[in-house]
């Protein structure tokens, strides 16, 4: 077990184990969250400069899990969950943390608005009005799955479970569009703390949020470290950089891809912890991005001597430095 040092996915390498399955095709990587099958562990990323109500369709019409943004605000998301209502499979949203928010549930509940899935969305969420708001959307709506963030240690993880969340978003500052580790000083490693927090975890899933390596060569996502992430014990990986590259999306539109703390996001500079940066197309569109990730999975079960997506959590490893 990783304890002592810190370590990124761009240290680690996974072994592979026999191989038991005739082609990679039979290997099964689709990920549960409550009663909802996705087609993969993988969730966009309420990123505004990528998540719009376009990407999070085609997302949802191929069976990925996303998080529609809730940075421009109460009325938007709520005119997305109309829309979804009618035209999606799963209506997944994010919130915030102040009282309007809380007015919103009730909506959500008045008006009848189905709502699957839920995610906290905050920048540091170790933080008692989140856990009353659990507990408030528990109550008015406990069928929705519930996801809570970011935090970054087993505290936050223990503290979390008994708030009544379902799943814990983890990692500060990890993001390539993400300046808080420059700003205040406060981030993680991945794979380390990854690990320390999924062991803390008893009764709760591990969001791991943001920190997919880059190949420097092509500015490609490197897509193996979703199965790194599973192998030290997160349920669900949390991303927007493999989207945001692909060639029909808000960002190669747009022409820059950024966090929800950047000025251009947020509409206004204060706490700024963010930063915009551009990224190259990678040719494919976000369908076949979705099936580029649900084949990589694949194939890395298939290293790992499986079936399923259970077969990564026991492969060994060796870390590169």
């Amino acid at each position: 077990m990783i304890s002592q040092l810190s370590f990124d996915y761009e240290h680690i390498r996974l072994l592979g184990k026999e191989r038991i399955v005739e082609s990679r095709k039979e290997c099964d990587v689709s990920a549960k969250l409550g009663n909802l099958t996705f087609a993969a562990p993988i969730m966009l990323a309420n990123v505004k400069s990528v998540a719009d109500i376009n990407t999070c369709q085609i997302l949802d019409a191929n069976n990925f899990a996303y998080s529609y943004h809730r940075i421009d605000g109460v009325d938007d998301v709520k005119n997305f969950v109309r829309f979804a209502n009618e035209n999606f499979i799963v209506v997944s949203i994010s919130i915030g943390i102040k009282p309007e928010w809380r007015e919103f549930i009730d909506w959500l509940v008045d008006y009848g608005y189905k709502c699957h899935i839920i995610t906290i969305d905050s920048a540091y969420a170790f933080f008692k009005p989140v856990a009353e708001l659990v507990k408030y959307i528990k109550k008015k709506l406990p069928n929705t799955f519930l996801i809570v963030g970011n935090g970054h240690t087993p505290e936050f993880i223990k503290w979390l479970e008994d708030s009544g969340a379902d799943a814990a978003k983890i990692f500060v500052g990890t993001s390539k569009i993400c300046k808080t580790a420059n700003f205040i000083g406060f981030s993680n490693s991945t794979v380390s703390q990854l690990e320390k927090c999924a062991v803390a975890a008893k009764n709760i899933l591990i969001f791991a949020d943001g920190g997919l390596s880059i190949d420097e060569t092509d500015d490609s996502v490197n897509l193996g470290d979703i199965s790194k992430a599973i192998r030290f014990g997160a349920d669900f990986v949390f991303t927007s950089a493999p989207f945001a590259r692909c060639s029909d999306s808000l960002v190669q539109k747009n022409g820059f891809y950024g966090g929800n703390s950047t000025a251009e996001m947020k509409g206004y500079f204060d706490n700024i912890e963010g930063t915009l940066i551009k990224v190259k197309d990678s040719g494919l569109t976000l369908q076949e991005m979705t099936v580029r990730i649900v084949e990589s999975l694949q194939s890395s079960v298939s290293y790992a001597g499986g079936h399923d997506l259970e077969a990564l959590k026991y492969v060994d490893y060796e870390v590169v430095l």
